[in-house]
């Protein structure tokens, strides 16, 4: 009875991993011949909770985390800034406005808003933000800018290299084919 009872059960779980095996296997094939991912690459390794091989995809293929990091990136983000955090962008200006001239400098200031600009979606084209700002600056009454354009990003001035890494991978680089 004992070795009905292990045949069987052993036999289901080879069953039930066969098809999510398949599942898998489908799903995957199903994802990487779709036009959306015609340049994408993908590898990926499913076990049990015993370790064991259920599917795998490319599993031995060394990919780039840049991708995967973005999910860490996004949720401490959320859990730090919240669900209803809004980054601001605004603009402002110093001087006097006459006959339509500002007769000074026209301010954009931002707290690191992402939206202001990507190719990617159709909302956040970067002709799109000009566009915004543009249509801002004339409800200000401003035809002409007799001044500076000033981007403000003293926002970031607290952040020291400890903060936000050791710099770039220009200096990084730099740094060490120089000895330093």
């Amino acid at each position: 009875m004992k070795k009905t009872f292990v045949f069987l059960t052993l036999s289901t779980q080879i069953i039930f991993a066969q098809n999510i095996a398949q599942k898998l296997d489908d799903a995957t094939k199903n994802l990487m011949n779709s036009s959306l991912a015609i340049s994408s690459n993908l590898s990926f390794y499913v076990a049990d909770e015993s370790g064991n091989l259920v599917y795998e995809f490319q599993g031995n293929k060394g990919l780039s985390t840049a991708s995967t990091q973005k999910i860490f990136t996004a949720a401490a983000a959320l859990e730090t800034l919240g669900k209803n955090y809004t980054y601001k962008t605004t603009s402002s200006y110093s001087g006097t406005i006459s006959n339509g001239n500002l007769n000074g400098n026209l301010f954009i200031t931002s707290n690191g808003d992402p939206t202001l600009g990507s190719w990617r979606y159709e909302g956040y084209k970067p002709e799109n933000f000009k566009q915004k700002l543009i249509e801002a600056v004339k409800r200000s009454g401003i035809t002409k800018i007799s001044g500076d354009l000033v981007i403000d990003d003293s926002y970031f001035d607290h952040q020291t290299d400890s903060e936000v890494g050791r710099g770039t991978i220009w200096e990084i680089i730099t740094e060490q084919e120089c000895g330093v």
